[in-house]
């Protein structure tokens, strides 16, 4: 990402990134995901998309509910 701004602007960007704490599986190769956005004083001035690189298929039945069973156990803590 290329932002143009003034010198004094300069050490004022910041970089967030804004990605789902969880994604579903299948994601296809080519799919957003995310953003990243370019940030000076607390507003938004650039953002490009996060895109998949590659291809994530559906795990298995058994991986998944592993998944599940992780999750809800650090839901307790």
């Amino acid at each position: 990402m290329q932002i143009l701004t003034s010198k004094t602007q300069k050490n004022k960007i910041t970089t967030v990134v804004d990605i789902p704490e969880s994604l579903e599986a299948p994601i296809k190769k080519g799919q957003e995901v995310g953003k990243m956005m370019a940030v000076i004083d607390g507003k938004a001035v650039a953002s490009v998309p996060i895109i998949a690189t590659n291809d994530i298929e559906q795990s298995g039945f058994m991986s998944r509910t592993w998944e599940h069973i992780v999750r809800w156990v650090k839901n307790l803590l």
